[in-house]
């Protein structure tokens, strides 16, 4: 009891001096929260649970997660980014292969038993507290792994050509499969990189963006006899019968990037085809990442959404196709300081990737979506020039710059052709571009202890706010008959400004 009477006497003295104006203020629009966890519950919140009564779109309703202890709610109009492309909760409740309709379970929640999760998938999920008529944890960001880290390596040590199957170990110098070898299948859907297959389809590579490359970012593809675009030895000049490990194609050798090293060797036509893609071969050192699945024969594998083989392959100087990638994105989302609370905003960027062209620019332009229409346009962040070291990666980080705000979704790397304009429509999908969603946003954050902890900013993400038009996920082209794609409800956070674009003067600031 005295402990008890020690709290409320402390309570009291804070409380008597009165919370400052400020803290109030800042109290008032919700309270941040970051969480990365196992997901232990999921549930859809559709019917009479819907948490957007005013919103009844089926496609677009919320959910309810709970991940280390905590349930959070998920809004609707809610666009969760998974591993290779983004999707709604009903999505993900439409199950590994897509069916017509959603199921109670998704089957990746601990609790799920119908179907059970072979490994526990994780959720990170950052968001604001809002107390209004009760105290919520709601989503404003979220997106969905096995496991967010997910990393392994080994050497190819087999092809299957017949299933489309490697296996991966230890020995550099095998050639058949070992004992304690992994089995490796792509999670390919759509047979972008080799045979069509999925274990489960919410987890597949990205089918537009070479998720499945070597190191500089060169498309690859798994050899298979059933798959004309992808034979064995495509692209793969040969030096004392075994696959070279770094050339460019075209006519000449490229200079060394280190003075006094030797050049890289050419595979000129019709040996390498730029065009088409480099196929695996056994003996390359690959890295990869997937989800856990199991055969018909219920025996583990891997089922991966990405596989990047250690191999520099370039394209000569200044000649299409040529390719790119982005491994590392991040962007602060600035935003409103509030008086006397020790805070910092960001307005960063930072870029990295590969191309196989080290002789030209790379260009980073922000994706901005029309949340009407969705028209999708181009806005330059900045251009980059490729390093010598490591040869063909793309590399900055910038602070303080206005042409970075708003932040987008999703940023474009693209190699730079003369001409290119500094906005302009998306031209899609295509070699020399490689878009994906935004790693990390950087939210307002307390510098000092003990403040009332700011808000998430999330008003000064136009993608949350206003929306991002027709939907287009799970296939779906963004037509006339897909339903649009608006703020999210109920809204992270409670605020005294209307919730309209631009934000007013000073809320999403530098």
């Amino acid at each position: 009891m005295k402990r008890l009477l020690t709290f409320i006497c402390v309570y009291v003295i804070a409380t008597a001096g009165g919370i400052p104006s400020h803290a109030v203020a800042a109290l008032s629009e919700g309270t941040q929260f970051d969480i990365l966890g196992p997901i232990q519950e999921f549930e859809l919140l559709d019917g009479p649970k819907t948490v957007c009564p005013d919103n009844p779109i089926p496609l677009l309703v919320g959910a309810r997660i709970k991940v280390n202890g905590l349930e959070v709610i998920v809004p609707c109009n809610s666009i969760i980014t998974m591993p290779g492309s983004f999707l709604t909760p009903h999505d993900i409740f439409r199950g590994p292969q897509a069916g017509p309709s959603p199921s109670p379970q998704s089957g990746l929640a601990i609790a799920d038993t119908a179907p059970a999760p072979i490994a526990p998938y994780e959720a990170s999920i950052q968001g604001n507290i809002v107390c209004n008529g009760g105290c919520r944890y709601i989503a404003g960001l979220v997106s969905i792994s096995q496991n967010s880290l997910s990393n392994a390596g080994g050497y190819i040590h087999e092809i299957d050509t017949s299933t489309g199957e490697l296996h991966i170990g230890a020995d550099p110098d095998a050639t058949s499969t070992q004992p304690g070898d992994v089995r490796i299948m792509l999670n390919d859907p759509d047979g972008k990189y080799g045979l069509a297959m999925s274990a489960d389809q919410r987890f597949a590579t990205d089918p537009d963006n070479p998720a499945i490359s070597a190191q500089t970012g060169y498309p690859m593809c798994v050899p298979n006899n059933g798959v004309a675009f992808c034979a064995s030895g495509q692209n793969r000049p040969r030096v004392d019968a075994k696959p070279r490990t770094e050339f460019v194609m075209g006519p000449s050798p490229l200079p060394p990037p280190i003075p006094g090293n030797l050049p890289i060797v050419n595979c000129p036509a019709p040996t390498c085809d730029p065009a088409i893609m480099a196929a695996f071969e056994v003996g390359d050192f690959v890295t990869y990442a997937g989800i856990l699945a199991k055969d018909a024969a219920n025996q583990p594998y891997v089922s991966a959404y990405k596989l990047t083989a250690w191999l520099g392959i370039f394209t000569a100087p200044g000649t299409d196709p040529a390719y790119v990638n982005q491994e590392v994105s991040l962007m602060g989302a600035s935003g409103p300081r509030f008086p006397q609370i020790d805070s910092e905003v960001q307005n960063r960027l930072k870029v990295e990737g590969f191309t196989t062209d080290p002789s030209r620019n790379v260009d980073v332009y922000a994706v901005d979506v029309d949340p009407t229409g969705g028209a999708r346009t181009l806005r330059r962040l900045t251009t980059i020039t490729p390093q010598a070291v490591p040869f063909g990666r793309f590399r900055q980080v910038l602070d303080k710059d206005p042409r970075f705000l708003p932040p987008p979704r999703e940023l474009m790397v693209r190699v730079h052709h003369i001409g290119d304009p500094a906005t302009g429509p998306d031209p899609g999908p295509g070699s020399g571009r490689y878009t994906a969603p935004i790693q990390e946003i950087i939210f307002p954050e307390n510098t000092r202890w003990g403040d009332p902890l700011v808000p998430f900013n999330f008003h000064c993400l136009r993608f949350l706010l206003q929306g991002s038009g027709p939907l287009t996920t799970l296939g779906r082209t963004g037509g006339a008959s897909d339903p649009i794609v608006t703020r999210l409800d109920p809204w992270p956070g409670k605020f005294s400004m209307p919730l309209s674009w631009p934000p007013a003067p000073g809320m999403c600031t530098p």
